[in-house]
């Protein structure tokens, strides 16, 4: 009888079966003679068995030497490669269920209407849908340019596809190898902060050749019997799961390393959560995910806790109704916070762009201007690592604290703003209340000459009307988008090349800024004058394998310069740390206005407190919002840094126990992460941390 005529009644069965040749698809006799029991669950476990063992070993190898050139130490890079292992494996085995229901679909369709349709047109849909939903996600704003590598990977999978068919043939394995390396490569060359969705269609990509390479081996396993193939399942299961607790064994901090540096491990995390989050909130319950009530979506990490309202941000700390100094890390009070009404007419803010705090010493103009006059602080530290949140902190005082410059000008204060940037948010944040905004037009900026020009203009203008003045100046010259035509800054070429610029930047800023305060000096407008000298945040020039800022706690980003001209104040260094958030009550105090102003010093302290005794201490600690890059939904999530004496902590909002822990005076460079061995001090700052997160919204 004809192979076509054979009905499925007729046709052998046998529960040990074999394909018509080694390496090829059933014939449509078998098929035929299938149940569904056979054709479903006999082919899930042996694609589940092998996507378990090649997906491991995938995740295994590419993890470990991405985490050694990241700079993570053996035992980091091996307990991350064993968690990528062990928990690949573990979705593998439920994705390779979930395909082969697909595939047994697919056969349906192949005895229906011809084997060709069977293979091609699913993998062809299915290749586009999923193409299309990580490259063209729900924020993408522009679809065009995005469809390209859409149709480039449905063709690429299509093509896999097709050569897994026949994967015993040498010449098919060999293109498959190739498709497959370049793929690895293209999703493990560049940054991982960049190119999100190009490199997650790699990702998967290379996965599905490791697949396809992998067909011969699902065939061979196919003949085992189901109860030898549930058995070798269940095992692998177990050793994934065991597996994955030894990494935790090996290197407790792996972690760190994962979220920096890996592929396999940080996208596995995020899809395992992404399964079992059951309201819907973008957090889970499992894995470190951070989410303490998984049926309700307003108790999460990052949501609002008003005081009173329990722990809705699951981060173990309730904000209390009534908190004390202590919580919002400041020490108790001393000295007087107010400088007598009338003593100070004008309040000088400069702001500079990205200057590090160890840049100072480069600036040697402004240190000499400075040693003779005012106080320099060694221990400032940013309030956020981006300039639109960072400036609006030193006029805010928090992150939603109100405007300073309404206030001034409620008590007769002229306030002017002169920004070095066209930056029409940055401006529309820092505008209310001043009487006048100076800043280059269609997206053009000034350099630190007319930037000091801007400022002498804008003094002399508030003498000659017989005002007090606050003006506030920001400096542009060592950001990085000057470096428009340097070389890629992931090269030490172009590194060297980007901290060139940025030093030619500290230059003119340093020679213009103290040629504009000399000018003021020599005109008298200093002599009852408070001046303080700053930074938005730092910036990074390969520091932690890191460019440019917003993606750290390191100090290169944190630490900021922190100058001060009071009358009064005697030239002095202060050691202790001191913080952005201490620049508006200082700036209402030099007017007299701290102590009738509600909550002035709520989250820092007014600098001119110093002048009775320059050594005691400010804070308990101090805090600075940043960032980390993440390779899931967010390209990168919320943290939180607190600088307490000589430690600095630093937790991820989003994820639980994603944390640093450093001696800043035993490790200033911050290469030895201590949050695995001093756990009783991690556990204090993170409770510091924690109170912090809840008081500051």
């Amino acid at each position: 009888m004809s192979e076509g005529l054979l009905s499925p009644k007729e046709a052998p069965r046998s529960d040990t079966l074999s394909p018509t040749k080694a390496g090829e698809s059933w014939s449509t006799i078998e098929l035929a003679a299938l149940s569904w029991k056979d054709l479903v669950f006999r082919d899930a476990m042996a694609w589940a068995l092998t996507a378990m063992m090649v997906t491991a070993l995938l995740g295994a190898l590419v993890d470990v030497p991405v985490s050694m050139r990241g700079g993570a130490a053996p035992s980091v890079a091996l307990a991350t490669a064993l968690f990528a292992a062990g928990l690949t494996a573990g979705l593998a085995a439920p994705t390779a269920l979930f395909l082969t229901v697909l595939g047994a679909g697919a056969r349906l369709v192949w005895l229906r209407f011809g084997r060709a349709w069977a293979w091609f047109v699913p993998s062809l849909l299915m290749a586009f849908a999923v193409g299309w939903v990580i490259m063209v996600p729900p924020t993408a704003q522009r679809i065009l340019p995005r469809l390209p590598f859409v149709l480039v990977f449905t063709f690429a999978v299509t093509c896999v596809a097709m050569l897994a068919r026949k994967a015993d043939r040498l010449r098919n394995r060999l293109i498959i190898v190739f498709v497959g390396l370049t793929a690895i490569a293209i999703d493990t060359l560049p940054p991982v902060g960049i190119y999100r969705e190009p490199r997650n269609l790699a990702f998967l990509l290379g996965i599905l050749c490791a697949d396809g390479l992998s067909r011969p081996l699902q065939h061979r396993l196919c003949l085992w019997p189901m109860r030898r193939l549930a058995t070798w399942l269940g095992c692998g299961l177990a050793l994934a799961m065991t597996v994955m607790a030894l990494s935790g064994i090996i290197a407790p901090e792996w972690r760190r390393e994962a979220g920096h540096h890996t592929r396999y491990a940080r996208r596995v995390l995020d899809v395992a959560r992404m399964l079992v989050d059951l309201d819907a909130d973008g957090y889970s319950p499992i894995l470190w995910g951070g989410d303490c009530n998984d049926l309700n979506d307003r108790i999460k990490p990052l949501s609002g806790e008003p005081p009173g309202h329990g722990d809705r941000n699951c981060n173990g700390v309730e904000a209390p109704l009534r908190p004390s100094y202590q919580d919002y890390g400041l020490a108790p009070p001393f000295g007087e916070p107010d400088m007598a009404k009338g003593a100070v007419d004008l309040v000088l803010l400069l702001t500079v762009d990205c200057l590090r705090a160890d840049s100072l010493p480069d600036m040697p103009n402004l240190g000499a201007f400075v040693s003779r006059r005012g106080m320099v602080f060694d221990d400032m530290y940013a309030g956020a690592t981006r300039t639109i949140d960072s400036l609006p902190m030193l006029s805010d005082g928090s992150l939603r604290g109100k405007p300073l410059a309404p206030i001034l000008k409620a008590a007769g204060v002229r306030n002017a703003l002169v920004l070095g940037v066209s930056y029409a948010e940055l401006s529309a944040r820092l505008a209310p209340g001043m009487d006048e905004v100076i800043a280059p037009p269609n997206a053009e900026r000034f350099d630190a000459a007319e930037t000091g020009r801007a400022v002498i203009e804008q003094v002399r203008r508030s003498r000659r009307e017989d005002v007090p003045a606050f003006v506030w100046a920001h400096y542009l010259d060592p950001h990085s988008p000057l470096f428009v035509h340097v070389m890629p800054p992931t090269t030490e070429g172009g590194r060297n090349e980007a901290r060139a610029k940025y030093d030619a930047g500290v230059r003119r800023v340093d020679h213009m800024m103290t040629q504009t305060l000399e000018t003021l000096e020599r005109e008298g407008a200093l002599q009852r004058a408070v001046v303080l000298i700053t930074a938005d945040h730092g910036e990074a020039f390969g520091e932690h394998g890191l460019m440019y800022h917003n993606t750290s706690g390191y100090d290169v980003i944190t630490h900021v310069p922190g100058i001060l001209l009071a009358p009064g104040l005697a030239p002095a260094r202060y050691s202790e740390v001191v913080s952005h958030r201490d620049i508006r009550p200082t700036i209402l105090g030099a007017f007299g206005l701290v102590e009738e102003t509600g909550g002035a010093e709520r989250f820092g302290r007014s600098l001119l407190r110093l002048r009775q005794n320059r050594a005691s201490r400010l804070h308990r600690f101090v805090a600075t919002h940043t960032s980390r890059f993440t390779s899931g939904a967010r390209v990168s999530g919320p943290m939180l840094a607190i600088v307490r004496g000589p430690y600095k902590f630093v937790q991820a909002l989003y994820e639980k126990d994603l944390f640093e822990l450093y001696d800043l005076r035993a490790d200033p460079e911050e290469d030895y992460d201590l949050s695995w061995k001093r756990t009783e001090l991690r556990e204090s700052m993170r409770h510091d941390l924690a109170m912090y997160q809840d008081l500051d919204r």
